[in-house]
């Protein structure tokens, strides 16, 4: 006599199942307290103007229509941010800006 076994019933069983421990769960709620309060300071830090972060903005900008003939021009500006301590007092940061052009049929 054939057995009818349906595919639900069939992988019923085989669920997995994610039972903690009490000690592991209290491990993972840790975990996670101490990753919110990285995330926090870490927010704080970039809000900050004079952290002690080393950022790296490039962006960018495409106009078009420009000049008699119509043309394009690209510019893309490289704005390194980058805290220099001297000391244990004093405290340098260095805004360079390079901006990269590239004009097309601008000028005849």
């Amino acid at each position: 006599m054939p057995v009818n076994v349906t595919r639900e019933r069939l992988f019923h069983r085989w669920k997995p199942r994610l039972d903690l421990t009490p000690r592991a769960r209290a491990c993972a709620t840790q975990l996670k307290r101490k990753a919110a309060l990285v995330h926090e300071e870490l927010a704080k830090q970039l809000t900050s103007p004079v952290a002690d972060l080393i950022s790296f903005p490039i962006p960018s900008r495409h106009d078009v229509n420009v000049g008699p003939n119509d043309g394009w021009r690209s510019t893309t500006n490289v704005q390194p941010v980058i805290p220099i301590h001297p000391n244990d007092d004093w405290s340098l940061i260095s805004r360079t800006l390079v901006p990269i052009n590239y004009p097309k049929e601008v000028i005849q």
